[in-house]
Formats: structure tokens, C-alpha cells, sequence
């Protein structure tokens, strides 16, 4: 099971609350996993459309603040979303051990991305006086 925790916490309460619906959603996802692959997919599909409007957010914040680090950020969203995209036509294509593969990428994206890349915009975003 996947739980919030303040060490995962950016400073920004829209962001926190998103990230802390992102973890919900994948311990729903780690739930369903053995249900297969249309319980996972339904999941995925509502990650997906989530994820995607996140990024649009968190993005624009850091490109109107002027973020330095936020070409960077941009190519590690297109990355997650890239692998996230090709998991997801391997787990269409029925490929058996996708749908673990992509619970896998996920949880590792939540805990790696959440809790050490977008922690590098804290500091910037806190000067900028948000929260």
C-alpha cells in the first residue's frame, strides 16, 4: 500500500493535494492488479488523464515563474508518459507480465519523481512566495 507522507510534501497546497490523489490512485491500481488487465486499464486511464493535467499545471507555474530547471522537468514528464504509453500498447497487446510492468514504472515514477525531482522546484517556488 502507497501512503502520503509529508517528506513528499512540495510546498504548494494544489500540488500536494494532486500528488496526494496520485497516490491514491495507484494503491487503487495495486488493488486491482489482480483483476487484470481491464480493471488495470481503467486505472491507467484515469491516471493518464490526471497526470497529463498536472504536468499542464505544474508547468506553466514553473515557465511563467521563469524555473530554471524547467526544460529538465519537461523532458521527465515526456518520459514518464512516453514509458507509461508504451506499457499500456504492451499490456493491449496482451503481453503477460505488462500489467505488473506497468504497476512497477508507476509506483517507482510516484516515489522517485514526487519525492526527489520535483522537490528540486521547492526552494524556488517557496522564494517566489507560493504555497
Amino acid at each position: 500500500m502507497l501512503r502520503w507522507d509529508e517528506s513528499y510534501s512540495v510546498g504548494i497546497r494544489k500540488f500536494d493535494a494532486q500528488h496526494r490523489n496520485f497516490f491514491q490512485i495507484l494503491d487503487n491500481l495495486i488493488q486491482n492488479v489482480d483483476k487484470g488487465s481491464d480493471a488495470v486499464r481503467e486505472v491507467i486511464d484515469g491516471l493518464l488523464r490526471y497526470v497529463t493535467e498536472h504536468f499542464h499545471e505544474e508547468e506553466n507555474l514553473m515557465r511563467t515563474l521563469g524555473y530554471p530547471g524547467y526544460e529538465e522537468h519537461v523532458r521527465e514528464h515526456g518520459k514518464l508518459m512516453e514509458k507509461t504509453r508504451r506499457l499500456y500498447s504492451e499490456m493491449d497487446a496482451g503481453r503477460p507480465d505488462s500489467v505488473e510492468n506497468v504497476q512497477l514504472v508507476l509506483i517507482d515514477w510516484i516515489l522517485e519523481h514526487i519525492g526527489r525531482v520535483d522537490q528540486q522546484y521547492v526552494s524556488f517556488f517557496r522564494e517566489k512566495g507560493l504555497n
